[in-house]
């Protein structure tokens, strides 16, 4: 390289992290800005050797504006990426774990009609953006953890609750035509919860936000005036069901959706089951899946029992 250039920064996360935002489009949009005034309009990103890539650099205003694109070199996996410019120059990014988190380095050739400082700060600010981008990242889904695992255990806790304060009299009773019982509806639960298998399943990276889906599945699930038709193979049987071995089964299956909110990488995509309308989700996703499934039966619990005490209060 002539008279190269250096920036650098330390990031507060994982170098695998660190690099999934660094190389993914759907990111490289989000943080590849110097200051609030540049935005990125376009990226194509082939993140492989001899692969192409092009981001469309411009000012909020349209006063100036670029394309830095280029082939990549040589890509080591959570190490090195070398490239080389669309004039020419060559340019390395080393990204290097450590105790404080994850280095990333950019080493480039300058080019000759912008001064060198400005150059320079053009490029660490750009860095410093990306930096302030990964540990925003990485916080939210820390909260996202946390949230899912609060939540998850104060809807799985009301369920248990209800179906264990639901009469004998009750559980098995059907309040009018078309309905379930509230022991079918645990029961369906209880199969649903099969989907615990998928968690524990393959797992693959995101290309994309892990969170993205959440939106749209809390659509689906609670709008409670959508009707939907269970999948047959989480249809309840018509024969009565034993309370205890339905609450045994419930908090087997329980206590297995918290281990994986305890243990798994919650933001890779589960590649061996999608979910049907939207495609694969991540494990968060169809935790938020789980979740608000279980809310909506909750719902017509409270509506089954409602239906029943009407029914009793009218003989």
């Amino acid at each position: 390289m002539n008279n190269p250039i250096t920036v650098e920064t330390t990031i507060d996360a994982t170098i695998q992290d660190v690099w999934k935002l660094w190389t993914t489009p759907e990111d490289i949009i989000q943080w590849n800005n110097p200051s609030d005034d540049w935005q990125t309009l376009k990226v194509d990103n082939d993140v492989k050797e001899d692969g192409r890539f092009l981001f469309r650099m411009q000012a909020k205003d349209g006063s100036d504006g670029f394309d830095f694109g280029g082939k990549y070199d040589k890509v080591l996996l959570y190490e090195r990426i070398e490239y080389t410019l669309d004039d020419g120059r060559k340019a390395i990014n080393q990204f290097i774990e450590n105790e404080n988190g994850t280095t990333v380095i950019e080493t480039f050739e300058p080019e000759v009609k912008t001064p060198l400082d400005v150059q320079k700060e053009f490029c660490q600010s750009v860095l410093n953006n990306f930096k302030r981008y990964v540990e925003k990242e990485n916080s939210e889904t820390k909260t996202m953890v946390t949230e899912i695992r609060v939540e998850f255990g104060k809807t799985s806790d009301e369920l248990i609750q209800m179906i264990s304060s639901t009469s004998d009299e009750q559980f098995n009773e059907i309040p009018f035509d078309g309905s379930w019982s509230v022991a079918q509806v645990g029961e369906h639960l209880l199969k649903s919860y099969g989907i615990v298998k998928v968690l524990n399943g393959q797992g693959a990276e995101t290309k994309r936000l892990p969170g993205k889906e959440i939106v749209q599945v809390k659509k689906i699930f609670l709008d409670f005036d959508a009707k939907y038709k269970s999948a047959e193979a989480l249809l309840p049987t018509d024969e009565p069901i034993e309370k205890e071995e339905l609450l045994r089964g419930l908090q087997k299956r329980i206590s297995q959706i918290n281990e994986v909110i305890q243990t798994k990488d919650l933001t890779e995509t589960c590649i061996d089951r999608p979910f049907k309308g939207i495609g694969d989700l991540t494990r968060m996703e169809w935790l938020h899946v789980i979740l608000f499934h279980t809310q909506r039966h909750i719902h017509q619990i409270e509506n089954i029992l409602k239906s029943l005490e009407i029914v009793s209060g009218e003989l």
